[in-house]
């Protein structure tokens, strides 16, 4: 067969039969790939992209959950509350919790009858609301039941079919327990009752989101809120049937929110699909790595990408369905046209092939001449390009210069070897030169940063401060500050920001301007941060980066410390007594989220009090066998060196680091900055 083939084909014959399917094959190949490419791409960056937000959504959630945790206890705290449990709300009490708390607030206290109305508790409304509260039917709720069960809750969160009033299934319940009895059961609660609104605020300016649905239960089941069908859906929602419908005159593809009727009509809306097992278990694995758990899930004949996550803190359960169908549409479009490219180009590769087939013979036979001759040491034959077209005249050129410079190299090799050199060694000083101009742009860059990194502080008798910063490379991603606001208020700054080299460098040189500028603008921890983050987040979002920051304002005159630290390590003080007090993380990152808000807390300084600053790259560095630094290192260290002076301290520290690291290798900026209060006490 071999042999017959060889006889009765021609070359235009055996190219098609070679050449189109050598050409046509990778063309298929590369767009399947591309395809699947594609459909895996889109599909692992969708998964992150949710799962972020998810998780955003359950620590706005939990942000919120301990911000009410802190102010019920700075209420219960109070003298006026203490004062007042066991007698008549007065107008002090109301006074107090509206000044905190902007949501209906009630209290309820089990342990004192109300005699004028010969009942065997005492239920107070605090503030004016249209929501009742059945106590009956609240003491069996299980919500009720769980109050003081858990000791690591300071309050429950959820809902109660005891409260009756207009949308107050969707209105988050805060429940607080006071005091309790020998049996740890409540018996002074305060109860707060939100908005309808409340969670769906938490999540509504993603408007991402609407192209799933979301919902938000409490740990015992009960659904707070969900996004569909919801008030601000475009096209009607049939409760009956379960599904939206298109009237007459309504538009096929929603003006307003981008999403066509038959992309709604893929969205669930029965909140049957949460008692599934699937979910259920996705719940629970949730629960167990404390993430989000993603999976895909059938129901009722329909896919969906299924996100579910557990907030640590409040228990609250955001699952999150985002159909498969819809997940692709986005790139639909571009696999039709890389499947229409891929046809047409095999169309044309086809017509190419047996329109110009037959004029390559020539050109090739004559070359395959020349060739032979040049391979028995002649290399004075030339090809006539005038005989060729297309292509084949440039490959005579080349062919013919290719045999001038044979025939160069042999008579002149020694001349050309001399050239080649020469030309070598410019190219190697051009390089150097190029080595030599990189370097000076980069220390020109250290020399920058530098900048940023304070080398004096302000001069004053009351504080002293003392710093010390390691970058992992030429640039970091590390910063601190100190500012003078007056005579006796200075703020402090420490800041870290995601990543190192060049693009953490300039992240910090905008964070700097940013701070520096809205110190001089604004008066708290809080408003400061939150219009630092309001400039980031408009430069950064979406883009993955972000920074995490702690910022405090002292007053010298009054004592206090007043900070808010997003998403920072804790910063601690060191107290003339050797206690050490903490100043926890109350607020989100920076750069990732516009609009959002940010809590100032305060503590009260003393003389001798030292306050430590410091970045993760101190706590999270670790030793050859890789076992970390860790914070108990740190608060020993601190403890040891207590008694030393500022700056040896800090000299003590950065020692204990680097012994600690021996010959490991570094993985992470470190930034310190220590401050002793020295002022009267």
């Amino acid at each position: 067969m071999s042999f017959i083939l060889k006889r009765t084909l021609n070359t235009k014959q055996r190219i098609l039969i070679i050449v189109l399917p050598l050409v046509i094959l990778p063309i298929i190949v590369v767009s399947i790939y591309a395809m699947v490419n594609f459909y895996n791409r889109s599909f692992v960056q969708n998964k992150e992209f949710y799962q972020g937000i998810i998780s955003q959504v359950t620590t706005n959630i939990d942000f919120y959950y301990d911000q009410y945790a802190v102010y019920f206890e700075d209420i219960s705290k109070s003298p006026i509350f203490k004062n007042i449990v066991g007698h008549e709300v007065k107008r002090p009490l109301r006074e107090l919790l509206i000044s905190k708390i902007s949501a209906s607030i009630y209290l309820l206290e089990l342990n004192y009858p109300n005699k004028e109305n010969n009942l065997p508790y005492r239920f107070s409304r605090v503030t004016e609301s249209l929501i009742q509260i059945d106590i009956d039917i609240l003491r069996e709720d299980e919500i009720f039941k769980a109050i003081g069960k858990n000791p690591e809750l300071p309050m429950v969160m959820g809902s109660t079919k005891a409260a009756k009033g207009m949308a107050c299934e969707r209105m988050p319940i805060f429940f607080y327990p006071y005091e309790f009895d020998e049996f740890g059961n409540p018996q002074v609660v305060l109860i707060t009752v939100e908005t309808a609104n409340f969670l769906n605020n938490l999540y509504k300016q993603n408007t991402k989101l609407k192209l799933g649905t979301i919902y938000i239960q409490d740990q015992f089941g009960h659904t707070l809120d969900y996004n569909h069908p919801y008030i601000d859906d475009y096209y009607e929602y049939d409760e009956d049937k379960k599904r939206y419908i298109l009237n007459p005159g309504d538009d096929p593809d929603d003006p307003y929110e981008g999403m066509s009727f038959a992309e709604y009509r893929m969205l669930n809306t029965d909140q049957e699909i949460l008692s599934e097992k699937a979910v259920l278990e996705q719940f629970e694995k949730a629960q167990a790595s404390n993430s989000v758990s993603i999976e895909i899930i059938n129901y009722k004949g329909k896919k969906y990408l299924s996100f579910a996550a557990v907030a640590p803190n409040s228990k609250m359960h955001v699952s999150y369905f985002h159909p498969m169908n819809q997940l692709f549409r986005p790139i639909q479009k571009t696999i039709y046209i890389i499947l229409l490219i891929s046809l047409l180009t095999v169309i044309l590769v086809v017509f190419i092939g047996i329109s110009f087939s037959k004029n390559f013979t020539n050109p090739i036979v004559e070359l395959k001449m020349r060739l032979k001759k040049i391979c028995c040491g002649d290399y004075d034959e030339r090809l006539d390009s005038n005989k060729f077209f297309g292509e084949f005249i440039t490959l005579s050129d080349s062919f013919n210069s290719m045999v001038d410079t044979m025939s160069n190299y042999r008579n002149n090799m020694e001349q050309i070897v001399h050239e080649r050199t020469e030309e070598l060694n410019k190219t190697v000083i051009q390089l150097t030169e190029t080595h030599e101009q990189n370097k000076r742009e980069l220390a020109m860059a250290q020399r920058i940063q530098s900048s940023l990194i304070p080398q004096k502080f302000p001069e004053t008798n009351l504080l002293q401060f003392s710093s010390k910063y390691m970058p992992m490379e030429a640039l970091g991603g590390d910063l601190y500050d100190v500012y003078q606001i007056s005579d006796k208020v200075f703020s402090v700054m420490i800041l870290d920001v995601c990543g190192h080299g060049v693009p953490a460098a300039l992240i910090t040189t905008m964070a700097k301007m940013a701070f520096s500028s809205n110190t001089k603008k604004y008066n708290t921890a809080h408003e400061i941060v939150s219009h630092v983050n309001q400039e980031l987040a408009a430069v950064l979002e979406n883009s993955g980066n972000f920074l995490t920051a702690f910022y405090a304002i002292i007053d010298i005159e009054n004592k206090i410390i007043s900070y808010t630290n997003a998403g920072h390590n804790i910063i601690y003080i060191l107290h003339e007594n050797k206690t050490i007090s903490c100043l926890p993380n109350n607020g989100p990152v920076i750069g990732v989220v516009k609009d959002l808000e940010f809590l100032s807390c305060s503590e009260r300084l003393y003389s001798g009090d030292r306050i430590v600053l410091y970045t993760d790259g101190l706590i999270e560095a670790r030793n050859p066998t890789g076992i970390m630094f860790d914070t108990p290192r740190l608060l020993d260290i601190m403890n040891k060196y207590g008694d030393s002076d500022i700056h040896t301290f800090v000299t003590e520290l950065c020692s204990c680091l680097k012994h600690f690291q021996d010959l490991a290798p570094v993985t992470d900026d470190v930034a310190l900055l220590v401050i002793d209060t020295i002022f009267s006490k």
